[in-house]
């Protein structure tokens, strides 16, 4: 379970973990009085171990699912509780209100009905000690909005060099799936 502000961190520890990298811990990956990890910082820590990373933006569910497929658990940003985009309206309150719901979690799985579409998406979510079940309308809730503007419905996900995953993710994703201007915004953030 992640620590005060630390909930970047304890996802991407959890995946790590997953792919036999442990030791890592959560609690020292950053200073202890930091908050809203941002992308860049948790790709740069994740390259740091060897993993290949992609990330995309406006992404779907079915993005999600096929890199569920893949082997590979994608790390998502959104807003718990849902939320306007920050910058819809300027309001600054609306800004204060998501900065402290920023949250990372990772997706683990997703159901569908008998029409194929997904219904329920399981969360690895780092205020919890155990994996949770959301509804589809619940989880694109959280993750349509960002704190970062343009990152509606983005995720990254990651994998070792030289694994199979890998492989299937640079299928997958051959490279960043993200529009130039959330690109420029990921930088200045960073």
């Amino acid at each position: 379970i992640q620590g005060p502000n630390e909930c970047g961190p304890t996802t991407l520890t959890n995946v790590l973990a997953y792919y036999g990298i442990n030791g890592v811990n959560q609690h020292t990956m950053f200073p202890s009085s930091t908050f809203g990890h941002e992308p860049v910082e948790l790709i740069e820590v994740a390259q740091s171990y060897g993993m290949t990373v992609r990330q995309e933006n406006y992404g779907s569910l079915d993005d999600l699912a096929r890199t569920i497929d893949t082997g590979n658990f994608p790390l998502v940003l959104g807003i718990n509780g849902g939320g306007e985009n920050i910058f819809a309206d300027g309001d600054i309150n609306n800004l204060i209100s998501n900065a402290s719901r920023g949250h990372w979690m990772a997706v683990t799985g997703y159901a569908r009905d008998s029409y194929g579409r997904i219904t329920d998406v399981y969360v690895q979510d780092p205020n919890y000690a155990q994996s949770r079940r959301m509804s589809a309308s619940d989880f694109l809730t959280f993750w349509n909005n960002n704190l970062i503007p343009g990152g509606h419905r983005y995720f990254m996900a990651m994998a070792p060099a030289g694994s199979y995953q890998q492989a299937a993710l640079l299928a997958q994703l051959p490279s960043d799936q993200i529009d130039s201007g959330f690109a420029i915004t990921l930088d200045i953030a960073h």
